[in-house]
């Protein structure tokens, strides 16, 4: 395997201008690589399979629990395959469908079809039995050549339909028990709300939403008296009006009224409190970074802490005692446009911060002696307030101490309020996203890495912010987390948290707390 990778580095090297390719070459270059990359697709999947199976062998043959063994394998794919739980949960059902699907396995082992392709057929026709799942598969052959992945998606959806339309509804009837609603983050300070549900649900609000934006684009969506605007268009596009209808009815807002939801904002004093620009000269002499956690009224309002939202903790976490910060020690330049960091969604420029930040610190004098505003409500909906008076946000200020570097998290103020415990709030504010390597999954449990069981304090260093399933995976026969000195290798700092997780095949992978501020 080294080899190959040895081998595969030389191809179209770019710092060497003699062994320029030829354009039909580089085509047929790429073209053999896409190939490749199915191939080695194919040799996971079977090297996956493999590997299932002998774990499953393992417990039996050592009488252990065996479904905590099945359990630990696809934490185990993760982890090798550097991806989230949820995707090594596919790379798996890949493996142990592909045997009985001889045609799909031989095109991918050909590189004919991608893994994703392969991937989107097993899905399509995981509620068949066997036989079937067979049958669509012999169908479904001629036009894996020649099919794009959505093709063959809609091919193999249909042909499962036919064989077994029982089974499809039962499928419709589990996926109706998994409907949900999730946000994501997105690039340029923007993020995605998601919403899965049923089909009709789904497009008849959409419909509602393309009703609305076409009616105010068009100027003829209006208020009670005929006169007012209910959705002024102000140079917005068809598409601009729907995404802002679609916000303010979810929220029951009017237009300028303020949410109630804490939104955690993390940058440090220069750039939160700068009055001039870009300047790389500035200097502090101590090694506290400012929070700011606007709570209470403000759905854009820029604050710095970690989101709660369905965080679960252990119970004496709000009893523990925060490390000492360190103390004030000159530090390096810092801009005064050093970007902000929302936990678990990104960076957003200091500029955009301080202007959100702003939004929710106006006099509230101002706020409420302007006009009552009309909006428009959602269809067949009414809301009490809907004249309300918009209010500006509150916005509380928490210290966090930081290294004198500014990388690595050490303390928050004591008196910081509102919010869960604060040893947790610490640890989600550290981590970001989960900690195990690869997840980037939302933290939902603060653990212990040494187990209170075993002595383990409640303590900033002794914590660190999981996923629901992978704290359990944790606790799993062969899984064993611990703590190491921070080293240079690791791009740390000497403040810097880092641990090392072990699997039952004793691999290891290091997981290194993100940066802070830098």
């Amino acid at each position: 395997m080294r080899d190959l990778v040895d081998w595969l580095a030389t191809l179209a090297p770019e710092d060497n201008p003699g062994s320029e390719l030829g354009l039909a070459e580089l085509i047929d270059l790429i073209a053999g690589l896409e190939q490749v990359m199915g191939a080695i697709a194919a040799a996971q999947a079977r090297a996956t399979a493999h590997f299932g199976r002998a774990t499953v062998r393992e417990a039996l043959a050592n009488r252990a629990s065996l479904p905590k063994a099945r359990s630990s394998i696809a934490p185990q794919i993760a982890l090798a395959r550097r991806c989230s739980p949820a995707t090594a949960d596919r790379h798996l059902g890949l493996a142990r469908a592909l045997p009985g699907m001889p045609h799909t396995r031989a095109a991918l082992t050909a590189g004919i079809i991608d893994e994703r392709s392969a991937t989107a057929i097993v899905r399509e026709t995981n509620v068949l039995n066997p036989e079937l799942r067979a049958r669509v598969d012999e169908l479904i052959a001629p036009r894996l050549a020649t099919s794009s992945l959505k093709q063959l998606t809609g091919a193999a959806a249909r042909y499962a339909a036919e064989l077994d339309p029982a089974a499809v509804v039962a499928k419709h009837e589990r996926a109706m028990s998994e409907r949900g609603v999730w946000t994501r983050p997105a690039p340029d300070g923007m993020a995605y709300l998601s919403i899965f549900g049923p089909l009709t649900g789904i497009v008849s609000a959409y419909a509602a939403l393309h009703r609305h934006a076409t009616a105010v684009v068009a100027g003829h969506h209006e208020t009670d008296d005929g006169e007012t605007p209910a959705d002024p268009l102000a140079e917005r596009t068809h598409t601009q009006v729907m995404a802002d209808a679609a916000l303010r009815w979810l929220s029951g807002l009017t237009p300028g009224q303020a949410c109630p939801v804490a939104l955690n904002l993390v940058m440090p004093a220069e750039s939160l409190f700068a009055t001039e620009p870009a300047n790389t000269d500035i200097t502090t002499t101590d090694s506290t970074a400012t929070e700011a956690t606007t709570t209470g009224d403000e759905n854009t309002a820029a604050g710095q802490t970690p989101k709660f939202g369905g965080t679960q903790a252990h119970p004496s976490d709000s009893d523990s005692a925060h490390p000492i910060p360190a103390p004030a020690t000159r530090r390096g330049p810092r801009s005064a446009e050093t970007p902000a960091r929302i936990p678990g969604h990104g960076i957003l420029p200091a500029a955009l911060a301080r202007r959100l930040l702003l939004h929710g610190c106006e006099p509230p004098g101002a706020a409420r002696t302007m006009p009552p505003q009309h909006d428009s409500s959602p269809p067949c909906a009414g809301h009490p307030d809907r004249n309300r008076v918009a209010d500006p946000a509150q916005v509380f200020l928490t210290r966090v101490f930081t290294s004198p570097d500014g990388r690595d998290l050490l303390a928050l103020d004591a008196t910081a309020r509102l919010f869960p415990p604060r040893l947790r709030a610490a640890l989600i504010l550290r981590d970001d996203r989960c900690r195990t390597p690869y997840c980037d999954a939302t933290i939902r449990h603060a653990d212990h890495i040494q187990p209170v069981a075993e002595g383990g304090p409640t303590s900033l260093h002794n914590g660190q912010g999981l996923c629901a399933r992978c704290n359990y995976t944790k606790e799993l026969p062969g899984f064993t987390t611990q703590l190491l000195e921070a080293q240079p290798e690791h791009a740390a700092g000497p403040h810097t948290h880092v641990t090392e997780v072990t699997t039952p095949t004793g691999h290891t992978y290091r997981s290194v707390a993100p940066p802070l501020l830098d």
